[in-house]
């Protein structure tokens, strides 16, 4: 597997809730496979935040969202430059 495009492998845990929660939202879309899945939302959720805010009329700095998505929601994105 030395010629993987992706070669760090990460894990975590979730409660049998959460298992659940991310199965529904999963079937919402064309994949099965949870590592495209996670991927996916782990990068692109700050994004996808940060348009459903403005949309509503609400215009925050990016460190406010970050910051309310970490405290608040607990939603720990990963924010790309």
């Amino acid at each position: 597997m030395a010629n993987r495009k992706r070669n760090i492998q990460m894990k975590f845990w979730v409660t049998a809730e959460e298992k659940e929660l991310i199965d529904e939202k999963m079937k919402l879309l064309p994949t099965r496979r949870y590592g495209a899945y996670l991927r996916k939302m782990a990068i692109d959720g700050y994004r996808s935040m940060t348009v459903y805010l403005e949309r509503k009329g609400y215009f925050y700095s990016p460190a406010t969202v970050h910051k309310y998505m970490n405290t608040e929601l607990g939603l720990h994105s990963i924010v790309r430059p």
